[in-house]
């Protein structure tokens, strides 16, 4: 079993746009996505991380495996890092 990444709604939510899922609607806090014939909806609460069980079963929902997400989520996160890091440089300049 792989040790899934903590990850934030808003995270998530960027993840699945860059795997291809289109934001349909959100109703309060919840972000409904969907992709073909796969939807899921993610919880955004400000900076608050996923539960797991809401992390696995979103990953159900989509059809991922949890070695599928760990493996490319931190690939996108280290270059999440490296583009704001760049960011503050030219701000700071």
């Amino acid at each position: 079993m792989a040790k899934l990444p903590r990850v934030t709604g808003r995270e998530m939510v960027n993840f699945l746009k860059r795997e291809g899922f289109a934001l349909l609607r959100v109703r309060g806090s919840h972000h409904f996505l969907e992709k073909e014939t796969l939807r899921t909806s993610v919880p955004v609460h400000g900076n608050r991380p996923l539960k797991i069980g809401t992390l696995r079963s979103i990953l159900r929902d989509i059809n991922i495996s949890p070695n599928e997400f760990s493996d490319p989520f931190q690939w996108m996160n280290q270059t999440d890092l490296r583009m704001s890091a760049a960011i503050q440089i030219k701000i700071a300049d």
